[in-house]
């Protein structure tokens, strides 16, 4: 099947992707953010899902790698969970982490799948579920809206 109609957008920054999706929702707008794809392109090809608006964040720079800071590993929330499980940084400092990533999904989910790109989904796939794994280690993922950005408690 192919998809229902709509309207695409792939936004080179982060601020005008949550541009973006703050105009659509204010709207009224069913708007979607297409991160990897695994889960939602299936959606539309099926027509489960038929937003108005896809909202493809692979472009938006910065929101890949991996960096130690002040102590703390920071990995951007589209680095494919394939090269975060592979960067010798987490492998050294998070083992768990590299661990999880090879019970999650299968390789070629883990080298186009972005680590974080279940976190919006309202149901999350149990193959592609790692979030469970950073709350157990107290990850605080970082959350970018229009009023700004906020770390996200690991305990929700």
């Amino acid at each position: 099947m192919k998809p229902a109609p709509f309207d695409y957008h792939a936004p080179a920054t982060l601020a005008e992707a949550v541009r973006l999706l703050q105009q659509y929702e204010d709207d009224g707008i069913d708007a979607k953010v297409l991160a990897g794809g695994q889960s939602l392109m299936p959606m539309l090809a099926l027509r489960v899902a038929r937003p108005e608006v896809l909202i493809d964040l692979r472009q938006v720079a910065g929101l890949t790698g991996i960096r130690e800071d002040a102590g703390t590993i920071v990995i951007g929330a589209m680095e494919p969970k394939q090269l975060a499980a592979e960067s010798p940084l987490v492998q050294q400092k998070q083992p768990l982490f590299h661990a999880a990533t090879e019970l999650v999904g299968h390789r070629q989910i883990r080298n186009r799948g972005p680590w974080a790109g279940p976190l919006p989904m309202p149901i999350r796939p149990p193959s592609i579920r790692l979030w469970p794994w950073c709350w157990t280690w107290n990850s605080r993922p970082w959350v970018r809206g229009a009023s700004g950005a906020f770390r996200r408690k690991s305990s929700s």
